[in-house]
């Protein structure tokens, strides 16, 4: 804890990053539009927080922003083609191997063992207030179906169970050789045993979406970017028109009917929050709420607007529908090979918009979202694609 910013592992290494960043940028990597909004909404975060803590607040804004904007940067600079893709899922493929094992022991014998293993070594994290730290954090036990709600080493089952499955449509459409082509999607599916609806909405999404891939494709039919293009608007505009019942709709698909009534508090309360405070939040405050309410926010669009006002959650949004429009567009200049995980990359990120309505996302989930959203950023943009579209436009 420095500053009162606290430097977890992935926002270490972010910091660290920083100057290497900063080189790649600085070789003739362009800035588009995309790039543009994220950066906007991280740089959003530091100026509400000033706003509403003074200079004190930057820190902390600061903190949050570089949790936003280094993962995306990093998979912007990195990921430069779909070969680059494929490696990163290699490069993931024994670390999820490991974790969603963890979880399937955690669940089935009823016993958390590794975060309580590394707790011991490092010590509990913190439990936060209003942004500062008041006590250890106890761990999330809960069970379903017979099973724990397993974490294995991410900070809650929920989490755990949405960073397996979103690795499910890449390695589904990658197209790898050997053994990784059949193990996995096979460890992707180890997300199961979080036992959360979520998870299972996530699982189904994925699936359709890629099952209706294969069969557009069958019947020559390149209408992917109406489709995720179109539903995307239509979730907002219900989501915004039946003041936030998309949400409860979403979450009525629960395993436990008392969540789903939650969610929708948390909706109700926190939107008005919003629009009480529309431009630069409140910061880590608690919304006002009904008293036997938790502070937590499960979802994460409304967390960013509690947090930083309008602008910040509206540009990551904004970014998330031009990113999928313009990588669906831009497959079709690339081998079919791509395509299919190009298209698969969409459909990642396209479940984890629509999951985003009933999860807060922190920690390495955060970061993976943001990641996928900096790979596409650079796929979509690839120089052979763009000349051959300016070619078949002039």
């Amino acid at each position: 804890m420095i500053g009162g910013v606290a430097f977890y592992a992935y926002r270490i290494v972010g910091f660290a990053l920083l100057p290497w960043l900063l080189g790649q940028f600085g070789k003739g990597i362009r800035i588009t539009l995309g790039d543009g909004l994220i950066l906007f909404a991280s740089a959003w975060m530091v100026v509400s927080f000033v706003a509403f803590y003074g200079v004190e607040g930057f820190a902390r804004g600061v903190g949050l922003a570089v949790d936003v904007a280094i993962p995306y940067l990093c998979a912007r600079v990195s990921i430069r083609n779909y070969q680059d893709l494929r490696r990163l899922l290699m490069y993931c493929l024994p670390g999820l191997m490991i974790a969603g094992f963890a979880i399937v022991f955690e669940s089935v014998t009823h016993k958390l063992v590794v975060r309580p293993f590394f707790a011991s070594i490092f010590g509990d994290l913190s439990s936060y207030e209003n942004g500062v730290a008041v006590s250890n954090a106890r761990f999330f036990v809960d069970y379903r179906m017979g099973l724990l709600r397993a974490s294995g080493p991410f900070p809650h089952p929920i989490l755990g169970g949405l960073f397996m499955a979103s690795f499910l449509p890449l390695f589904l459409r990658a197209g790898l050789k050997g053994w990784p082509r059949f193990v996995g999607p096979i460890t992707t599916f180890l997300g199961f045993f979080s036992v959360s609806s979520a998870v299972f909405l996530a699982y189904a999404i994925d699936l359709v979406l890629i099952i209706l891939d294969v069969i557009l494709r069958f019947v020559r039919l390149k209408i992917w970017p109406v489709i995720i293009g179109s539903t995307a608007v239509l979730l907002l505009a219900a989501q915004v028109a039946s003041g936030g019942r998309l949400v409860g709709f979403i979450s009525r698909i629960s395993l436990n009917p008392a969540t789903a009534y939650y969610r929708q508090l948390i909706w109700d309360y926190g939107s008005q929050s919003i629009l009480d405070h529309p431009i630069i939040g409140i910061g880590f405050s608690e919304y006002q709420r009904l008293s036997w309410m938790t502070p937590s926010v499960d979802n994460y669009w409304l967390l960013l607007g509690i947090r930083h006002g309008l602008l910040t959650p509206v540009f990551v949004f904004a970014f998330c529908l031009m990113f999928m429009w313009k990588l669906g567009r831009s497959l079709k200049f690339v081998p079919v090979q791509d395509q299919k995980l190009g298209q698969a990359l969409n459909v990642c990120v396209f479940t984890l918009v629509v999951t985003a309505f009933t999860v807060s996302y922190f920690s390495g989930m955060q970061t993976l979202f943001y990641v996928l959203l900096g790979a596409g950023a650079s796929l979509s943009a690839i120089p052979g694609a763009a000349g051959t579209a300016r070619s078949a436009q002039r």
